[in-house]
């Protein structure tokens, strides 16, 4: 049996995703176990799920994926690199991976390797950090590296999301050495999530069906943004420069940036639009208050990842999860235990929050 991963947040889970377990079936010869590395309750862009991760893990089951995992918070949430390390690190500690699948647009798995290597190279850090002294203040680390890449080697760095996850994603194999083979999946452009999601807060997931497969239509409500906002911009408007910026993916020049944007902004959306710059942008400024919110450390690290929630399974899935129980690195939680650590304490803690907002049962946390 040949036991395939994807990387995924599922917000909402729609064709495109479907299309894509359905590549990964015909791809191989043999039979496969499509298992899914899915975010929790809080996704990459900083910002609450449409629907709660226990639904959507559903739906995904219902429509081709075999098994559903928990990446936990914060590194769901967290930006690029650390979405993509953490998230293969997982993968590796389940011992029994044998691919990890990923869509790209514009490269295939040959040149990312390729990318990939020279953004790891001597050559490359060495410029990287002349330029971030020169540049800091005028643009983000994104923007400084891409420049850098280009300066060296007259060619653009990926610059639409799913390249970019793509290219850490092959850098996170590299540096953990990892025996996990990357496939590169085609991108459905004919679906959105973004805009599946705009039109759902705007008319509901009624109106949506014929992009959305099968399982929606007994979903209660979607997530209330317009609370969560109210919370968010309560906290800022309330906090202290001297403590956020401390937090995960902050520092001295954001926190003052943000605070001092919430003092001339009439809500949520006109702060995260008055906080965009070429310095930050709009998901980095949403994932530095949502982290400020919990108050994540900065030390990323004592974060130990010791177990991942069990969210969905079928037959095939829970078929594997007794084959790797024994030798795996990591435990996969059925149910919530007493002892918790810094980690599991964090993770209950946001999602209390988001059950709380979204009108749902918290005993859900004990499932």
């Amino acid at each position: 049996m040949i036991n395939v991963a994807v990387i995924s947040e599922y917000n909402p889970f729609h064709y495109g995703h479907k299309n894509q377990i359905d590549y990964l079936r015909a791809k191989f010869d043999e039979d496969i176990t499509v298992i899914s590395l899915m975010s929790g309750n809080y996704v990459q862009r900083g910002e609450p799920s449409i629907i709660s991760k226990y639904k959507r893990a559903e739906i995904a089951v219902n429509n081709g994926v075999d098994l559903v995992l928990e990446y936990p918070f914060p590194f769901c949430s967290s930006g690029a690199s650390y979405f993509a390390f953490y998230s293969v690190l997982i993968l590796n500690k389940l011992k029994k991976i044998d691919y990890i699948a990923f869509g790209c647009e514009s490269f295939d798995c040959e040149r990312l390797s390729l990318f990939a290597d020279r953004l790891s190279s001597q050559e490359f850090n060495f410029s990287f950090s002349s330029n971030l002294k020169k540049y800091a203040k005028d643009y983000s680390y994104i923007r400084i590296r891409d420049l850098t890449f280009f300066e060296l080697y007259h060619e653009n760095l990926p610059s639409k999301a799913n390249d970019i996850l793509a290219l850490e994603y092959m850098i996170s194999l590299k540096k953990l050495k990892s025996n996990i083979k990357p496939i590169v999946t085609p991108v459905d452009r004919s679906y959105s999530a973004t805009d599946i999601r705009k039109d759902i807060v705007l008319s509901g997931i009624s109106e949506q069906i014929n992009v959305l497969p099968e399982g929606y239509s007994d979903l209660p409500s979607v997530f209330n943004y317009s609370r969560f906002n109210d919370i968010m911009m309560t906290y800022i408007l309330g906090s202290d420069i001297n403590e956020i910026d401390g937090y995960f993916e902050g520092n001295r020049a954001l926190a003052s940036f943000v605070k001092k944007n919430s003092l001339i902004s009439k809500n949520f959306d006109e702060l995260l639009e008055n906080s965009t710059s070429n310095m930050f942008t709009r998901s980095r400024v949403k994932r530095f208050i949502l982290f400020s919110y919990f108050e994540v450390s900065k030390e990323i690290d004592a974060y130990h990842i010791e177990s991942v929630n069990l969210l969905a399974a079928n037959l095939k899935g829970r078929v594997f999860l007794s084959s790797v129980r024994k030798d795996a690195d990591i435990k996969v939680k059925t149910k919530s235990f007493k002892r918790k650590n810094k980690l599991e304490m964090l993770s209950e803690k946001s999602d209390l929050i988001y059950y709380y907002l979204n009108n749902e049962d918290k005993k859900v946390l004990i499932k």
